[in-house]
């Protein structure tokens, strides 16, 4: 999913979305009111740009359209609607979408126009009626020109916000900690708290074929993954994770991924575990099995892909249905991962 961490937009909503405010866009409870269709065409020095957007200003909701993708933000998910690839979708609270509440570069303006405050906003009227808002961000000089308005009824009939389930090839949701996942994956975690973190967010990952309206290639089965990662954070990086937006892993973050041992990604690591990664070959990982709080037979496998002395990166645990791979931006000493395997235990 780092695409939706880092969507690959062209280089002037780049940097429009940057220069945006920090007023966070309102949830998808609120009021919708009048939907408004704008041509936003940006321009930094000799490069210019153009894409459309409709933006809802009472609701916060917004679509951009671009010549191969759409961006869609429905108050509680952001999405990447691409034509080769499908659609990718994260969904979660306002800390978990982050700044992609705030790429639709017109927003401010336009709410600003409509409330009669134009300050850093000049109008110009067509012969047609037609206003232009022109402004700045930054360096980028902006011009949004106001094609249509919508009632609220005319933009759900016309679907303007939603985002096509069909066509959903990956998806990034925020979960509650211990809550059990949405999809069929037995997960993994240490409990609300372990080694002096706290657990403060899960994500549940899906990542499918593209299946967009460009690709011609079969969608393939097995290419299919879903997992599950509970994220624990010390109190000292003051709600700070890498589970959000642009965020590097506080220092001692942890995180518990969980998926499916039948998945093609964790029978790959654990052919890795096993000697086998390509064309090379070598000795099996040492490991060691041990017994969760459950009863669970387990296998520990400790990492060896940064490290083989006596600090690891972490481990990973194989059980009858999960891979479970915990890793951190701290160390693990390898003479303790057996007993800290020992307290993972499932999500019932």
């Amino acid at each position: 999913m780092r695409r939706l961490a880092s969507p690959r937009v062209s280089a002037l909503l780049i940097l429009v979305a940057a220069a945006l405010g920090s007023a966070g866009a309102a949830g998808s409870t609120a009021a919708e009111g009048d939907v408004y269709r704008l041509t936003v065409t940006a321009t930094i020095g000799p490069a210019t740009e153009g894409w459309i957007e409709w933006l809802a200003p009472d609701s916060g909701r917004y679509r951009i359209e671009q010549s191969n993708r759409t961006y869609v933000f429905t108050g509680s998910s952001y999405a990447i609607l691409d034509k080769r690839q499908g659609a990718h979708v994260r969904t979660g609270s306002a800390a978990f979408l982050g700044s992609f509440s705030e790429r639709a570069a017109a927003r401010d303006a336009l709410r600003g126009f409509l409330a009669g405050n134009l300050a850093g906003v000049e109008v110009k009227e067509h012969p047609d009626g037609r206003k232009e808002l022109h402004f700045r961000r930054g360096e980028t000089k902006i011009v949004a020109i106001i094609e249509e308005k919508l009632s609220a009824l005319e933009a759900q009939e016309r679907k303007i916000f939603v985002i096509p389930s069909d066509e959903v090839t990956s998806s990034a949701t925020e979960r509650r900690v211990g809550s059990r996942p949405a999809r069929p994956i037995r997960v993994y975690w240490f409990g609300p708290a372990v080694a002096g973190r706290v657990a403060v967010t899960a994500i549940e990952n899906f990542a499918g074929p593209a299946s967009g309206r460009g690709n011609t290639r079969p969608a393939q089965p097995d290419a299919t993954v879903t997992s599950h990662t509970t994220f624990y954070e010390r109190p000292a990086a003051k709600g700070k994770s890498s589970a959000l937006p642009g965020q590097r892993p506080p220092a001692g973050e942890i995180q518990v991924l969980s998926q499916p041992v039948g998945s093609w990604t964790a029978q790959r690591a654990i052919k890795a575990y096993n000697g086998i990664n390509g064309d090379l070959r070598y000795k099996p990982w040492p490991r060691t099995s041990v017994r969760l709080s459950n009863g669970e037979k387990v296998t520990v496998v400790p990492d060896r892909g940064e490290s083989t002395g006596k600090v690891r990166s972490g481990f990973a645990v194989i059980t009858r249905t999960t891979l479970v791979t915990v890793t951190g931006s701290g160390s693990f000493a390898l003479n303790s991962i057996p007993g800290t395997a020992r307290l993972l235990r499932p999500i019932l």
